[in-house]
C-alpha cells in the first residue's frame, strides 16, 4: 500500500524487498535487513539497479537483542542465527533489535504515534482508542514483550 513502511527481515539478495519498494512508492520506506555478507552485496547492487530510492539496506540479523550472534552459514538458506557454535560453518554476526533500530532511525509505530497524540489532546481517543501498533501485533504472535514508545 503507497506510503507504508515495510521491514524485510532476512531480505536475502532483495528480490521482495524491491516488490516492496515499489508497492510503498515514494512515500513509503522498505528496511531490508540481511547479515549474510555476500548476499548483503547483491542486495546493495539490486536496490541501486533498480533505483529503489526509498530502500534502506542494514547488514545485520534481526534477533530479540541487539550486539552479536552465531550465524551458521548454510548453502541451501544461506544462513541462520543459531546457539550453535562448534560448526566449521559459523561465524559471528551483528544483531539489532527492532525495537532499537526503531528507536535509533525515530521509526515509530502508528499506534505508538497516535498515542503520543491523543495525549497531547490532538485526537481524541474515540475511533483511535483500541488501535494497536503492529510492533504489539507482530510481539503478541510471537512470545516477544512489546516495548512502544508510545
Amino acid at each position: 500500500m503507497p506510503g507504508m513502511t515495510i521491514v524485510d527481515v532476512g531480505a536475502n539478495i532483495g528480490y521482495y524487498t524491491v516488490l516492496c519498494s515499489h508497492a510503498v512508492g515514494r512515500q513509503g520506506r522498505v528496511h531490508a535487513f540481511e547479515p549474510d555478507a555476500e548476499a548483503y552485496r547483491y542486495l546493495e547492487m539490486n536496490v541501486e539497479r533498480m533505483a529503489a530510492g526509498n530502500v534502506t539496506p542494514v547488514q545485520a540479523a534481526v534477533a530479540d537483542r541487539t550486539g552479536s550472534r552465531a550465524f551458521v552459514s548454510n548453502e541451501l538458506e544461506r544462513g541462520f542465527l543459531s546457539i550453535a557454535t562448534d560448526s566449521v560453518l559459523t561465524r559471528t554476526v551483528t544483531t539489532v533489535a527492532l525495537d532499537d533500530y526503531f528507536r535509533r532511525t525515530r521509526l515509530a509505530c502508528s499506534g505508538c504515534h497516535q498515542a503520543r497524540r491523543r495525549r497531547r489532546g490532538e485526537i481524541s481517543a474515540g475511533r483511535h482508542g483500541r488501535a494497536k501498533c503492529e510492533k504489539q501485533k507482530f510481539a503478541a504472535g510471537n512470545g516477544i514483550q512489546p516495548r512502544c514508545h508510545g
